[in-house]
């Protein structure tokens, strides 16, 4: 299913957006990010691994740098790995702009490493979300508090955070949305509770 796509790609070598969009084909960092799913999922990363070295390697237009930084914080489940980079690209944003996704990954990945419950979810309440952000922002929070209910094995509190979200969601979110948040391996725990729905 992604491999024809990957043949485009390897032929082109210009992985700008626009450029790719205009030829009718998907943006390769949402490529990328079912690919990355897909194989974390699976257990296997050697085709991600090979990807994410070829295209670094024989094409560009492409932040590489941060998608070698990606490789490495979604395969071995190290958020803080990309804190940097979404730090930077938070510097000089307009307090008017549809902010949220950015802010809420940032806090996502600030809760990862917090040392309390209370802090991590401190940090995903503090971020405000505008209206026209995407409205599936808030139940990232929803999901995002539940994985900290779990981590710190709060079960009365995760139960809530899942039953919440579940009202909201009559699906898991989408793969490389879910990646992207670094809610991937978390969601794929509560699969049994949407196939029993």
């Amino acid at each position: 299913m992604l491999q024809p796509f990957f043949e485009f790609y390897q032929k082109l070598k210009i992985l700008d957006d626009h450029f790719l969009y205009v030829r009718g084909l998907p943006f390769f960092g949402t490529w990328w990010s079912y690919l990355a799913a897909l194989s974390i999922l699976s257990g296997d990363t050697k085709e991600l691994n090979d990807v994410t070295e070829y295209v670094s390697s024989n094409c560009h237009d492409y932040d590489f740098e941060y998608l070698k930084a990606e490789l490495t914080a979604y395969r071995e489940d190290q958020p803080q790995i990309l804190l940097p980079f979404v730090e930077k690209r938070l510097e000089g944003v307009r307090p008017d702009f549809p902010n949220g996704y950015s802010f809420m990954k940032r806090a996502v990945i600030k809760g990862r490493i917090a040392t309390s419950q209370e802090e991590a979810n401190l940090l995903l309440d503090n971020v405000s979300l505008k209206e026209n952000d995407p409205p599936w922002l808030a139940d990232i929070r929803t999901l995002a508090k539940a994985e900290i209910a779990h981590r710190f094995s709060n079960i009365e509190v995760e139960g809530r955070r899942i039953d919440e979200f579940m009202a909201k969601q009559t699906m898991l979110l989408e793969p490389d949305i879910a990646l992207n948040f670094h809610l991937l391996r978390y969601q794929e725990t509560l699969k049994p509770r949407f196939q029993t729905k």
